[in-house]
Parts: structure tokens; C-alpha cells; sequence
């Protein structure tokens, strides 16, 4: 049986102390939504009016995304340790030497765990932002969306007062085509309404429904374009950006020559080499007198 062997890459260590996420993943309740807001919303209002609580979508919104932590988390731990093995491997390949490149990413990897930290920080803004701040959007999705789910109801309420006929037009001299109508008069008769606890409940049901969509939408986005793309990749302060001109100029000397000079053992080997070299000059200068 061939044996597997785990190559740990540099800074590993560090790199599982800093990523840390919630231990398990919040497993869904099997509970249709309307029957659950139902029961949130009573839970809720005490024994006053039935009408619609404020109060209760931040909450409802905040258990229905409660699952992005624990995703976004650890997509951010993923694409941290794809970035960091991504570097270790480039490095290895244009610094073969072992030893400059271990000390080169030793003097490194506070600076690139900074940016790592910088990643995490920023996404634990964007939840808490996303999760527990202002529900609040300007996306023309969001209303036009709502209207719709609005007027479909409106709509199914009044189907069985609905008949098909012909209706007369004052500009037209004929009749048009039939189509379903609803007599004015009948509009007080039967159900053309929602009961109150019904509204109070379909409410939220249709704010968190078109809301959820919007903002995961950009949650995604702003994910990706700021913790992702500029925290990691591609800004000035993103661990890839590291290594430059100005970093191995920010060096002293010693810190120079501890990480590309030459080992001591290299060094003795080379005086040897000059020592016997010169011998070997003066030997020839005695055999040409």
C-alpha cells in the first residue's frame, strides 16, 4: 500500500490558529416558512392588535441567514490557504535554495498573516453589516419584485368573484373580446381580503422572500470584490504585494545577509580556498627564481 505523505506548508501552523470558524454547520429546521413566521410573529406580538411587529423581520432575517457565517467563513479559509500555498510554491520555484527562501518567508510572515488577518476582519465586518445592520436597499429588483407577489395576491383573493363576459368601451362601437371581471359591488362581498393575522404573516413572508434574493446577491459580491480581490489579491496591502522593491529595501544589512549572504560553513570553505590559492602563487614564484 503506497503511503501518503502530508507536506505542511510554511506558516501552516499559524495559518490554523488564525482561520478559526464555528465548529458545525446549522442544520435547517424542517418547517414551512409561513407556518414558522406564524409562529415567530406570536411569539412576538404578546396580546396586542394583530398588525405587523417592525421588529420582527430583523429578526426573522437574522435566523434565516444565519448559515452564512459558517459558509463565508470558511470560503475565506479556503481562499487564504490556496493564496498562501499559491506563494510558498512560486517562491520555491525562483528561490531554490532552502535556506534563503525559509528565511526569506520567516522575515515575511508577520506581514503576509497581517493581510490574512485584514481578509478575516473585513468579512466579519460585511456579516455583521449584511446580517445585523439596516435592512435597507436601493435595487429596483427589490420593489418591483414585491409588487408583483403583492398584486398576485391581491389577485388570487378575487379569483371567485371572477366571471368571464364582455365589456363595453365608450371609445369603442363594439364589444371587445371577453375576459375575466369583477363587479364593483362585489368587491365587499366574500374574501377580497387577507384577515389580519393572514396579512401580518404574509407580510414579512413576501419582504424576506424578495429581500433574501437582493441581498445575497451582493453579499456575494461584496465578498468577492473586497476580501477576496482586494484584501488578498490585488491591493496594496494584500499579501501578494509583499515582496517588493521597497520591502527588501526597508532591510538592513544584517537582515540582508542573514537571509541571501553565505552560511558559515561556505564562508570557512571559501577562506580555505583563497588561503591555499595564494600558497599555491607563491609556490610558483619560488619554482620561476
Amino acid at each position: 500500500m503506497t503511503e501518503i505523505t502530508v507536506v505542511r506548508i510554511p506558516g501552516q501552523d499559524e495559518l490554523d490558529e488564525l482561520m478559526t470558524t464555528p465548529p458545525v454547520l446549522p442544520v435547517p429546521e424542517e418547517k414551512e416558512v409561513k407556518k414558522w413566521i406564524e409562529e415567530e410573529y406570536r411569539a412576538s406580538r404578546g396580546y396586542d392588535l394583530e398588525v405587523m411587529d417592525p421588529s420582527i423581520l430583523p429578526l426573522l432575517w437574522q435566523t434565516q441567514s444565519q448559515n452564512w457565517d459558517f459558509i463565508t467563513r470558511n470560503f475565506i479559509n479556503d481562499i487564504i490557504s490556496y493564496v498562501h500555498r499559491f506563494f510558498c510554491t512560486l517562491l520555491t520555484e525562483v528561490c531554490p535554495d532552502t535556506r534563503t527562501r525559509d528565511d526569506l518567508l520567516s522575515r515575511m510572515m508577520d506581514d503576509m498573516l497581517a493581510g490574512y488577518r485584514r481578509a478575516i476582519e473585513h468579512v466579519n465586518f460585511i456579516l455583521k453589516v449584511e446580517r445585523f445592520g439596516t435592512l435597507i436597499t436601493k435595487n429596483h429588483y427589490f420593489a418591483d419584485t414585491l409588487g408583483k407577489i403583492r398584486s398576485k395576491r391581491r389577485g388570487n383573493n378575487m379569483e371567485g368573484l371572477a366571471f368571464r363576459g364582455r365589456q363595453w368601451h365608450y371609445s369603442y362601437p363594439k364589444e371587445t373580446d371577453t375576459e375575466l371581471l369583477v363587479r364593483v359591488s362585489d368587491l365587499t362581498k366574500g374574501k377580497t381580503y387577507s384577515s389580519n393575522l393572514e396579512q401580518a404573516v404574509e407580510d414579512p413572508y413576501d419582504l424576506l422572500l424578495v429581500y433574501y434574493k437582493v441581498a445575497r446577491k451582493r453579499f456575494v459580491d461584496t465578498v468577492i470584490a473586497q476580501a477576496v480581490d482586494y484584501f488578498l489579491l490585488t491591493g496594496e496591502e494584500s499579501p501578494l504585494n509583499i515582496l517588493t522593491p521597497p520591502f527588501i529595501s526597508s532591510m538592513s544589512a544584517e537582515e540582508l545577509e542573514q537571509i541571501a549572504g553565505e552560511d558559515m560553513a561556505s564562508k570557512n570553505k571559501r577562506q580555505d580556498l583563497k588561503k591555499q590559492i595564494a600558497a599555491l602563487e607563491e609556490g610558483k614564484k619560488v619554482l620561476k627564481a
